[in-house]
Parts: C-alpha cells; sequence; structure tokens
C-alpha cells in the first residue's frame, strides 16, 4: 500500500483541530484525503463513509451512523444501559 501511494500534502496535527490530514495521489493521479485522529471531530467534517467496499452517507448524528457500523454504541445506548 505505502508504493501505491505518494503524500502529496499533510496538515499537522494540532489541539484545536484534534486530527492530522494526510493528501495522497495514487498510480493513476486519483487523490484521497486522509484523516486521523478525534472521530468526534473527523465525523463532524464528513458526509459519507466508506464500510464494506460500500459509500454510504452519514445520517444528521453522525456519531450515530459510525458508531452503528463499527459497533460502538451511541450516547443514548449508553443512557439505557444505565438506567
Amino acid at each position: 500500500m505505502l508504493t501505491r501511494y505518494q503524500k502529496t500534502d499533510e496538515i499537522p496535527f494540532d489541539y484545536t483541530r484534534k486530527l492530522v490530514t494526510t493528501l495522497v495521489r495514487d498510480d493513476n493521479g486519483e487523490c484521497q484525503l486522509i484523516m486521523k485522529g478525534d472521530i468526534q471531530h473527523i465525523v463532524s467534517r464528513c458526509s459519507q463513509v466508506e464500510y464494506q467496499g460500500q459509500t454510504l452517507s452519514i445520517e444528521p448524528d453522525g456519531m450515530a451512523s459510525v458508531g452503528y457500523l463499527y459497533g460502538i454504541p451511541s450516547e443514548r445506548q449508553i443512557e439505557q444501559r444505565i438506567q
């Protein structure tokens, strides 16, 4: 995978954004933006998520959508478990 992509640019991690952003280009010239960091900050910037080869829309409650796909309980589910 490292030989397939070349890093084109990067915005380094900082504590305000709470993520690092890297732009990579593949052998065909296609670019992808990769973000790594606090999941809530990432989801707030996204409208879609790729899951098992499909591109899916993120619902208005983004964390619930992503959490469902990856088995992360929502705040409501956690509250229900506590009660």
